[in-house]
């Protein structure tokens, strides 16, 4: 019965596969958006079903849309790519979620072609590091950047995704 039913999903995410190979996010909007942070996930359960071919398709999109820094926007259309992210946000959890999909689909299958994929975005996550033992928040990383401007909150959540996908 679980095999039936995650087969279900994995089969709806590939229905969602757009030409550029993001899956759209969400079946019931108008717009095409494909959430950076799900396309991780879709990376995970596609490499948890045995669905390589199909997790390797939204891993090379991943590839295709990495910023040059390392990072990538919060949202891209899955037919074209486009980054949707009017602000142009890069958020430190999500570029951690990206991570962790690598790692378990290199972990999984083998294919270690994403692993430099990987060290670009952890790059990036360490740019938003506080590494000053005098400060306050010493330790933690801030969310990320929206547009040129650097975000200044700290989340629980982003920092346990970094930890997570750098373990």
């Amino acid at each position: 019965l679980r095999n039936f039913k995650t087969s279900m999903i994995t089969n709806w995410l590939k229905s969602r596969m757009g030409a550029f190979g993001f899956a759209d996010s969400f079946e019931d909007d108008s717009k095409d958006q494909a959430n950076t942070y799900d396309q991780a996930l879709a990376v995970i359960a596609f490499t948890q079903a045995y669905e390589m071919q199909s997790a390797k398709k939204v891993l090379d999109a991943l590839k295709a849309k990495q910023n040059a820094n390392g990072g990538w926007y919060a949202n891209y259309n899955p037919i074209t790519g486009d980054n949707t992210d009017t602000t142009n946000s890069e958020y430190t959890g999500t570029i951690a979620w990206a991570i962790a999909a690598i790692n378990f689909y290199t972990t999984a299958s083998g294919d270690t072609s994403y692993i430099n994929m990987a060290k670009s975005a952890a790059e990036r996550i360490w740019q938003f590091f506080d590494n000053d033992p005098q400060s306050p928040t010493y330790g933690s990383l801030t969310g990320g950047m929206s547009g040129a401007k650097a975000i200044d909150w700290r989340s629980s959540e982003h920092a346990l995704d970094v930890y997570s996908a750098f373990k």
